[in-house]
């Protein structure tokens, strides 16, 4: 019985990306409460949510590691009953294949409470686990980070426009190919006859990436606009970034239910993406990138297509909900 179950959350985790698997939780389970009791021999991490589900005396340990890196933490694994990972990739890590860890998709931050309820957690948890916290600036920069997000509750499917673009991207000092495909992207959009075009890469406060000065915006979008923008663009661009790790976007195109044009996908999903069912392939070239354009907006059926699928992956397999019942299962929560 789910009423039977308590949940126990690391106060010391890394709230921005922790809030997404922490609203799974409530979810699915209504006893929830941030406790240092499970986790003084956890090594705490900018990449890991630590948790412990309790029933009567059994306990369950749950470790969800939405870190960029392929790398399995071998200390986090011996401590937990179950390791859900964003980006896996066995070619790179022979730790990836253990039986206790297991796919998840692209999560991203969402805001779960008001201002003073997250500044009151904020305190309290930093108070729990202060002797655990490292990095306590970026410990309280997180909860900021965290309220200038929006509900999980903002992230619904809605009828895209056919002659409106919208992209945002970053440059990144150390991933040349990533710019160069989403240089590519922008010069394609900007080509499209009967398209309205907004955006280009996020300018750089040292301006130290030379090269695409005329891709780069006057100025950054606030997050609320950039959502907005995003809800009625007729696609939207993915491409992998730092150590070809999904990136947090590609999780708010699937919730968003957007036709996706995207290089291929380097570390493991839950499951793959089909071309031209939930998404469309490209090679990253300006010419390929165009012609897949060209064929999304003229073409409606394909896209609400791509949309609709996207959307049906997103509820099936990365939603918060999904996504813990899915690691509980794994980690075979119900035999306790």
């Amino acid at each position: 019985m789910k009423s039977s179950v308590h949940v126990y959350v690391d106060p010391a985790c890394d709230f921005l990306y922790a809030s997404f698997y922490i609203h799974g939780l409530k979810q699915l389970f209504p006893s929830l409460s941030y406790s240092s009791r499970y986790f003084k021999s956890f090594t705490h991490n900018n990449c890991h949510f630590a948790f412990v589900l309790r029933r009567g005396k059994s306990v369950f340990k749950g470790l969800i590691d939405f870190g960029d890196s392929y790398e399995i933490d071998a200390k986090a694994l011996e401590w937990c009953d179950v390791y859900g990972k964003i980006n896996i990739n066995a070619e790179r890590c022979a730790l990836s294949t253990h039986p206790k860890i297991m796919a998840l998709g692209p999560g991203f931050a969402i805001r779960l409470h008001a201002p003073v309820k997250t500044w009151r957690l904020a305190l309290i948890n930093y108070v729990k686990a202060a002797p655990r916290i490292g990095n306590k600036r970026r410990f309280f920069a997180d909860y900021y980070a965290q309220l200038r997000r929006q509900p999980l509750s903002y992230y619904q499917a809605q009828p895209s426009l056919s002659d409106y673009i919208f992209f945002a991207g970053a440059l990144w000092k150390k991933e040349q190919e990533t710019n160069r495909t989403r240089a590519n992207y922008i010069r394609a959009c900007r080509r499209l006859s009967g398209v309205r075009f907004e955006g280009g890469f996020a300018p750089r406060s040292q301006n130290d990436i030379p090269g695409y000065e005329d891709l780069t915006m006057a100025a950054n979008v606030p997050m609320a606009d950039y959502l907005l923008k995003l809800k009625e663009s007729a696609t939207v661009f993915n491409t992998p970034v730092i150590l070809d790790c999904h990136g947090w976007k590609l999780g708010e195109f699937m919730a968003l239910g957007k036709a996706v044009v995207a290089t291929p996908v380097i570390n493991q999903l839950p499951r793959p993406l089909n071309h031209g069912e939930e998404v469309l392939f490209v090679d990253g070239s300006e010419e390929q990138i165009y012609a897949a354009l060209e064929k999304l907006i003229g073409d409606e059926a394909l896209r609400r297509r791509l949309e609709e699928n996207i959307r049906a992956y997103y509820l099936e397999y990365v939603a918060p909900d999904r996504a813990i019942a899915r690691l509980l299962k794994h980690g075979r929560f119900e035999d306790i």
